[in-house]
């Protein structure tokens, strides 16, 4: 068992379980504290890939909940917790003791939605992948809003939406009419820093040097912070399969957000579109990271 509850809810940290074989279909526990996807949490880890995650739902009151892990009997596994120092509000949000950890045939929680959306006919949802949550939240697994560039490449278009600034959820489709969502493609730098909406591009000709191999161009995806002045980049070297953030960023402090950029091939350079502070802003760039008004 673990708990965070006490000091001020100071404690932080991990606790990590031995690895252990999935033999049955579920893994039950309880769980209480704070409702903090990836600060305050307990994860299930399989071949080091965080596979299933719950939270507490900001109560001290322990919780029956269970794990669907019937796709990776046989496998070693192990469990891990979390637990940040996260103050929202003024209110410190924290993680209850979880205990005990077993396997069993059944599932020991309140029937709740499992499960497992994806986009077709013309139609976005949101797959939930670690969680089992009914009627999503802001900020959730599950939750949907704001769009984020449609944009080809390689034979497949590529969709991605918000989860309220929590990450950019990620989905592809050859036809435009049939689906399949990836994992989330990127997620906020820290707690509630945010990775708002903004654009995705592909750079061609690498003109930002983000690839060291010219034959592989980069997708790059430009977004704000919450602060709605610091603009920021992630970027892909396997078709938006994985994404990391730019070291560097931000690459500017402007207002506002939503960052809408595009290649304007008559002058060879990209073009940058934001309104803050009451007025358009148009900015160039031949390099992505050195942008001019």
């Amino acid at each position: 068992m673990a708990s965070s509850e006490i000091e001020g809810d100071a404690p932080t940290g991990t606790l990590t379980s031995p690895e252990f074989k999935i033999a049955r279909k579920y893994v039950s526990f309880r769980i209480g504290g704070g409702d903090c996807e990836r600060d305050t949490c307990i994860n299930l880890l399989v071949s080091g890939r965080v596979v299933r995650s719950a939270t507490g739902w900001r109560s001290d009151h322990l919780v029956p909940a269970s794990w669907d892990v019937s796709r990776f009997l046989g496998q070693n596994a192990k469990c891990k917790s979390w637990m940040q120092r996260v103050v929202i509000g003024g209110t410190s949000t924290w993680i209850k003791s979880f205990r005990p950890i077993n396997q069993s045939g059944y599932r020991k929680q309140p029937s709740r939605f499992t499960g497992r959306l994806c986009a077709l006919n013309f139609t976005s949802t949101a797959r939930q992948w670690t969680m089992d949550r009914f009627n999503p939240g802001m900020k959730q697994e599950g939750w949907l809003n704001d769009l984020n560039g449609l944009i080809y490449y390689e034979g497949s278009y590529h969709l991605f939406a918000q989860r309220w600034a929590k990450c950019w959820l990620h989905a592809v489709s050859r036809d435009l009419i049939h689906w399949t969502e990836l994992e989330p493609a990127f997620w906020e730098e820290k707690l509630d820093s945010g990775v708002q909406s903004g654009t995705c591009v592909v750079d061609y000709n690498n003109t930002s040097g983000l690839s060291p191999d010219k034959a592989t161009p980069p997708m790059v995806a430009f977004w704000s912070r919450f602060d709605n002045r610091t603009q920021c980049l992630c970027y892909s070297l396997d078709r938006g399969r994985t994404w990391k953030h730019y070291e560097r960023n931000p690459i500017m402090v402007r207002p506002e957000r939503d960052p809408k950029v595009f290649w304007y091939a008559p002058s060879n350079h990209w073009v940058m579109m934001l309104y803050g502070d009451s007025q358009y802003h148009i900015l160039t760039s031949t390099k992505f990271v050195e942008l001019e008004g």
